[in-house]
């Protein structure tokens, strides 16, 4: 799924309640503004800028701001999270482990072609991928130094 696609669907969501609610569209991502007295209260839903990933999927983040001015882009935006209590969290991080148990496996096994991330949770998991993709990469070495 493509960011835009992404954007057609929480669009759909979430602008008819943001219309009905006084915000206007801003022209950056996806954001709605809304003045409430002399300030500004901004919420932007961004797409993560890697993109999708077949085997990881993507992400976005959702922003708000309580600003001076209706300019946003140099403002300091806040994550909703930052809003929530615990109770909430505890919702989110549940769906989040939900979607990621969801997320296909790799296909097995991996094609010379694949353009493969390796994935990372602890610094053992970044040591022992140096020492595995290291023995890869002296291999590979001594290869091209035999045939030169």
């Amino acid at each position: 799924m493509t960011a835009n696609e992404a954007y057609r669907i929480l669009r759909s969501v979430v602008g008819p309640w943001f219309c009905s609610s006084g915000f206007k569209a801003a022209k950056n991502y996806l954001t709605y503004q809304k003045r409430v007295g002399d300030r500004y209260f901004s919420v932007r839903f961004q797409c993560h800028h890697q993109g999708w990933e077949k085997h990881k999927g993507s992400s976005f983040i959702v922003l708000v701001q309580l600003t001076d001015g209706p300019d946003i882009d140099y403002a300091r935006l806040a994550r909703l999270t930052e809003y929530l209590g615990l109770e909430q969290l505890e919702l989110i991080r549940a769906r989040q482990s939900r979607i990621l148990a969801s997320v296909p496996q790799p296909p097995k096994p991996y094609k010379a072609s694949d353009d493969i991330w390796y994935r990372y949770f602890t610094e053992d998991d970044v040591r022992a991928w140096a020492i595995l993709l290291l023995k890869h990469v002296q291999n590979v070495h001594a290869r091209v130094e035999a045939n030169r």
